[in-house]
Order: structure tokens, then C-alpha cells, then sequence
């Protein structure tokens, strides 16, 4: 059953891209999702077990989630987290709770999200795993940044940061050097958006600066992308429109090199906004039908 579950979204499935209103011409998915839930799917019938359907639903989750479709996401991962509780698999319970929350936050549904992600934060401590700890904390912050309404919620939304930073320290020996550097670049770019949001433009730069030194050097283009993101935006609200578009202008090339179409499209959607229209309508549906052709 789950298995024709999935294959009644999977089949004749087409998609089309829109921003602002301009939109590509619906073409049929062939590439992407469908395939990799396919092959998922089989490894999920050849073990015949609960932990292969847990996993299944994980990936299909993530797939999903990476081409927006977060429902769809949400769904796949709540299937998740009653197959791994029916296993009493406190870690696999832990992560689907952490991409239940990611989802949701998505969604802008903050007090759902932070429900999710505070059991991870629980169960993680529970059973004394420090990555995802790290990660529980991260995201978190994530949320409580994205949802703040007040200083006070920034400055919350920031300790939780430096907690989750400070644990890096202690994963030298646990995780592979890339993937810690990873997570040190996204936490220092978070502390820098928590900043520009204080109003704090120094350390808001200093911060993202230092992300952008890791990234940068070890090829960590998705981060890269978002640094460049947010200095562009830094440097709009201080009034330099030249430099923010050079910030703009490397966001861009980031997304295209790492194939991040919908990121590439928001900074396209960015220049329009920001510049008065410096992107036409024209390039805009232009490059929407380039992107629905990938």
C-alpha cells in the first residue's frame, strides 16, 4: 500500500515554475524527484521492513522539500515518524521530528515548527548525541529567527546560535571536516542576519564575512549563495545600491553553479524589486522557461 502510495504522485507528474506572476509552461517531470523516489522505492520492496520504509519516507521527504513542495514533504515525513516509533528508534523519532519542523517552518507554521524541533532537542539529549544536538539547536534558532517579532526574540534566537556554535568544538573528532565546517558557516551567517536584524550592520557583516572565508575556501557554494544573499540585502538597507548588486550578482553565480534554480530565480525577483525593474518582464519569463527545461 505505501508503495501505490507513492506511485500515484509519481506517475504523469508536470510542474512549472512562477515568480511574481510570470510563469513557465508546464512541461512533464523527468528528472529529479520521480527518479530518485523510484529507486528508493525499490530498495524499500526488496527489504520487506519497517526500517525501509522509515527510510524510504525520509528520502522521499528531503526530494520533495528540495523542490518546495513541502506538503507533500510533511506528509512523507509524518509517515516517518510513525514507522521509526513503531521501532522504538529514538534516533530515527529524533530526525523526523527535525525535517517535520524544517518543513513547517517552511510553511511559516512556527509554533508547530518549534514543537517538532524541540522534541528533537529532547530526544537528541536523551540519548546523548551531540550531532544532532548541534543540529536541534540550529534549527531551532532557525525558527525562532525567522518568527521574531521583538529584540527580545532576536537575542533569544541568538543565544540559541552560540549554544549550537559552541558544540561545534566539541565534533572535531565525530564528523567529517567538511561537514563541520559546514555547520560553523551557516551558524556564523545566522548570527549575522540576527545582527542586521538588531541593527547591528558591523557585526552583522564581520559575521557573514566569516562564513563567506569557509564557504569560499572549501567550495560550500548552497552557504556561499546565501552569505552573498545577505550582504546584498545588508548593503540595500545601508543605502549602497551599487555594492548590493555585485552581492546579488555573486548570489546569482553561486545558485547557477551548484543548479539552484528557485534560489536563482529569488535573486533575480530581488534585482526586480530592489532596482526598479532592472529585470524585465520579458527576461524574467525567459529565464523561467530555461529553468522548467533543466
Amino acid at each position: 500500500p505505501l508503495l501505490n502510495w507513492f506511485a500515484d504522485y509519481l506517475r504523469d507528474r508536470k510542474q512549472c515554475v512562477v515568480v511574481e506572476g510570470a510563469s513557465s509552461s508546464f512541461l512533464n517531470v523527468t528528472s529529479g524527484v520521480p527518479q530518485a523516489l523510484e529507486k528508493q522505492k525499490q530498495r524499500a520492496k526488496k527489504a520487506k521492513n519497517v526500517a525501509g520504509k522509515a527510510n524510504l519516507c525520509n528520502h522521499a521527504g528531503v526530494k520533495l522539500a528540495e523542490h518546495r513542495l513541502f506538503e507533500k514533504a510533511i506528509e512523507e515525513h509524518r509517515m516517518e515518524l510513525q514507522l521509526s516509533e513503531s521501532l522504538n528508534d529514538t534516533i530515527a523519532v529524533a530526525i523526523a521530528h527535525r525535517k517535520l519542523g524544517e518543513c513547517l517552518c517552511e510553511q511559516q507554521d512556527f509554533k508547530q515548527a518549534l514543537f517538532h524541533q524541540r522534541k528533537h532537542l529532547e530526544l537528541s539529549r536523551e540519548c546523548q548525541n551531540i550531532v544532532e544536538e548541534q543540529r536541534a539547536l540550529a534549527t531551532v534558532g532557525r525558527t525562532l529567527f525567522v518568527s521574531a517579532v521583538s529584540f527580545s526574540e532576536l537575542f533569544e534566537a541568538k543565544s540559541v546560535f552560540l549554544e549550537s556554535l559552541s558544540i561545534c568544538d566539541q565534533l572535531k573528532d565525530i564528523v567529517e571536516e567538511k561537514e563541520l565546517l559546514e555547520m560553523r558557516a551557516r551558524l556564523y551567517l545566522n548570527l549575522g542576519s540576527v545582527y542586521a536584524n538588531l541593527k547591528n550592520p558591523k557585526k552583522a557583516v564581520r559575521y557573514i564575512e566569516e562564513a563567506l572565508v569557509i564557504t569560499v575556501k572549501h567550495s560550500l557554494k548552497e552557504t556561499e549563495y546565501r552569505c552573498h544573499f545577505s550582504r546584498g540585502e545588508i548593503k540595500l538597507a545601508e543605502n549602497h545600491p551599487a555594492e548590493a548588486l555585485q552581492c546579488f550578482e555573486r548570489a546569482r553565480k553561486a545558485a547557477q553553479h551548484q543548479g539552484m534554480k528557485f534560489e536563482e530565480a529569488d535573486t533575480l525577483v530581488k534585482w526586480d524589486r530592489s532596482f526598479f525593474g532592472w529585470v524585465t518582464s520579458k527576461e524574467l519569463k525567459t529565464f523561467l522557461k530555461s529553468v522548467s527545461k533543466q
